[in-house]
């Protein structure tokens, strides 16, 4: 085989990053972009199966809600003071019977938390550890603060997950406030959270 030009020489990518805590992780070449993007994903997948072996991985669900097409309040989540933890959000869940908008603002005005919902590790053992963060369902607000994000669920009878991978961050005394908003009255919904706390 003739050797390659200059021009025709092999380009490989270098992709720099960091790991979902903020750490700077080693920079990963290749010469198939589509191959650096699964690397990636890969080494995230591997970074959260460590967090939750190290009992840092939690979830919690609403019970299930009837919202219609006003927007409603349906998920609070506080980190709260004196925390002394991050708490990195990994996914948002929406499983619902019809098609509707979900949305996430900050610093919400609240007056009464609603229903408490208690996050559970997901490093299931005899003695799990328990989530610093107090999460509720169906809270009173007076405002829902400043938007964040939304996204839309459009599939009859499904469910959503959106994923985050622990860029949506809260610092101790940070709150979120998830409103769902659907198209039909009465509509089934639960939303759930997958976070990190480091």
């Amino acid at each position: 085989m003739a050797d390659l030009t200059d021009n025709q020489a092999a380009q490989t990518v270098r992709i720099a990053g960091t790991d979902i805590t903020g750490v700077e992780i080693n920079p990963i070449t290749s010469t198939d972009m589509g191959n650096s993007r699964r690397g990636i994903e890969i080494s995230q997948a591997d970074e959260l199966r460590t967090f939750n072996n190290n009992g840092q991985l939690f979830v919690g669900f609403s019970s299930v809600l009837a919202i219609g097409t006003v927007e409603t309040a349906a998920y609070l989540f506080k980190n709260p003071s004196g925390s002394g933890k991050q708490v990195k959000i990994v996914s948002i869940y929406q499983n619902t019977n019809g098609t509707g908008t979900v949305r996430i603002y900050k610093t919400p005005t609240v007056t009464a938390n609603g229903t408490t919902i208690t996050p559970q590790s997901l490093r299931l053992q005899a003695s799990p550890p328990a989530s610093i963060a107090n999460v509720f369902s169906s809270p009173t607000v007076t405002s829902n603060g400043t938007f964040i994000m939304d996204f839309v669920s459009t599939a009859q009878s499904g469910s959503l997950g959106f994923e985050l991978l622990g860029y949506l961050i809260l610092d101790a005394n940070q709150t979120i406030l998830i409103t769902v908003q659907n198209s039909a009255n009465n509509t089934n919904t639960d939303i759930g959270l997958k976070c990190l706390e480091i």
